[in-house]
C-alpha cells in the first residue's frame, strides 16, 4: 500500500516541478559583448587613489590595493619612509 503512494507522491512532484525546471532553461543566452555591457564599471576608490600616489610607476599594478599602497616607495605626506 506504501509503495503506491509513495510512487504517486513522487510523480506528482516531478510533474510540479517540471514547468519550472524548463523556463529556467529556455532564457536567451547572451553574447560576450552583452555580458560585458551589463558589468558595472568599477569606480575609483579611495584605495585606489592613494595605491596610484604611493606607486606612481605601477611597479606593483597586479596587486591589490592595500598593498600597492604598503610595497610603494612614495608616502603622500612626505613621511617618505616607514
Amino acid at each position: 500500500m506504501r509503495i503506491p503512494t509513495v510512487a504517486a507522491v513522487a510523480a506528482l512532484a516531478a510533474a510540479l516541478l517540471m514547468p519550472a525546471v524548463a523556463d529556467a532553461q529556455s532564457g536567451k543566452r547572451r553574447s560576450a559583448a552583452e555580458v560585458a555591457r551589463s558589468v558595472p564599471v568599477r569606480a575609483e576608490t579611495a584605495d585606489t587613489i592613494r595605491a596610484n600616489a604611493a606607486d606612481p610607476s605601477g611597479n606593483y599594478r597586479g596587486y591589490p590595493d592595500w598593498a600597492r599602497f604598503a610595497f610603494g616607495p612614495v608616502r603622500p605626506g612626505g613621511s617618505g619612509g616607514r
